[in-house]
């Protein structure tokens, strides 16, 4: 009998560690699409990430969006430099 709760108890613990795999490669892969409107926000976005390209693993290109102007930002470590600033939006 202890035998079977023993088995038990590492079977259940092998699939909540898989659970919780899962979940991490779920955010991983579309955590940054998942966005929550917060009840306080109202009307259209203002902000917003147009797209992103990683360059190194600690540095990445990101397209800005702001009241329909676009900003290209070079993020790099604990820095962030501003490339190109005020590019119009044409849609």
């Amino acid at each position: 009998m202890d035998e079977i709760n023993w088995l038990r108890f590492v079977l259940s613990f092998v699939f909540v560690l898989g659970l919780i795999g899962l979940c991490a490669l779920g955010l991983r892969k579309w955590g940054g699409r998942l966005m929550i409107a917060s009840p306080v926000m109202r009307g259209p976005a203002r902000l917003q990430v147009v797209e992103t390209c990683y360059l190194a693993p600690r540095q990445r290109l990101m397209l800005v969006r702001r009241d329909g102007l676009e900003h290209l930002l070079l993020i790099s470590g604990e820095t962030t430099q501003v490339i190109e600033q005020g590019i119009t939006h044409e849609e």
